[in-house]
């Protein structure tokens, strides 16, 4: 397959990883410029959302994944030109993919802040949306308006909502990926800093399982929504005593104010992805710990 991968983000170059190794011609499109090529895959550099379009039907992409987002979860988009900019070239560039190419569309949206709160059980595709931070809510009205947009065609949308990822690549300063944070905390002999009760409850997924997952939907030309998560949940001092208990030692743990617009808890069902794809389910939290403190 040809694909485009929009922004070289940390799903992002995951999956151009992922789909390079697997064979597929992938361009990836990044604002900055790359130190790694990421599997031989040929790279665009410019504005992600202004410069695109025009390259975008230079060639007959099969997919045009959309991994681009201006905020992380917990953190404000401040209103004003920038927020509407932002908005404006979306609509913009999604029209484009929808009345100048034949392209299957994959949007990446939030497996997490798209939902809110959900207290007890699993939140379905089909679950009600009620976000509590800008990032939810960014999250929400771009599929609102991708859902009218392919209204006529849905078979070429495919909206994908992973939960949270871990990785050895990730960062622990980006002020997402909690699992990332504490074995960098815990190897390093620094305390673990918790922003609240530490009872926030969170369904987490390896990088790794999530852009196979990914991959395996684009191949089958999935369309509609689709959860991608582990359909586990664990509160943040769980997370902190399965590190310990991998490493054999207990570990220090800090506590800060809690973070405005934090989810409390979030776990997702995937039966549909089980059902629907031959996607297996994936590895254990504890599993994918001792696999990163190897």
């Amino acid at each position: 397959m040809v694909i485009a991968i929009l922004g070289a983000g940390y799903i992002g170059t995951a999956l151009c990883a992922e789909l390079t190794a697997a064979g597929h011609s992938v361009t990836l499109f990044s604002r900055e410029a790359l130190t790694n090529n990421f599997g031989q895959a040929a790279h665009i550099q410019g504005d992600a959302l202004v410069g695109f379009a025009e390259h975008l039907g230079e060639k007959a992409y099969d997919a045009i994944c959309f991994c681009i987002c201006p905020i992380s979860p917990g953190k404000p988009f401040e209103s004003g030109p920038s927020e509407q900019f932002y908005r404006d070239a979306f609509r913009r560039l999604a029209k484009f993919v929808k009345h100048r190419t034949s392209s299957h569309f994959i949007y990446f949206s939030s497996g997490g802040a798209i939902y809110g709160d959900i207290p007890k059980g699993r939140a379905h595709e089909s679950t009600s949306c009620r976000p509590i931070d800008p990032y939810g809510m960014l999250k929400l009205s771009e599929e609102a308006f991708l859902d009218c947009l392919f209204e006529d065609d849905k078979r070429r949308l495919l909206k994908i909502r992973p939960s949270n990822p871990y990785s050895r690549a990730q960062s622990s300063k980006s002020g997402v990926g909690f699992v990332a944070a504490c074995i960098e905390c815990a190897t390093h002999g620094r305390p673990i800093n918790i922003l609240g009760d530490g009872f926030n409850t969170r369904d987490y997924i390896r990088l790794a399982d999530l852009v196979t997952t990914c991959s395996a939907l684009i191949m089958g030309r999935s369309h509609g929504t689709f959860n991608v998560g582990s359909a586990a949940g664990f509160t943040q001092l769980e997370v902190v005593e399965m590190v310990g208990e991998v490493l054999g030692t207990a570990l220090q743990v800090k506590h800060s104010p809690a973070r405005e617009g934090d989810v409390r808890r979030i776990v997702l069902n995937v039966d549909k992805l089980l059902r629907e794809t031959s996607c297996k389910p994936m590895m254990s939290l504890r599993d994918g710990i001792q696999e990163l403190l190897r």
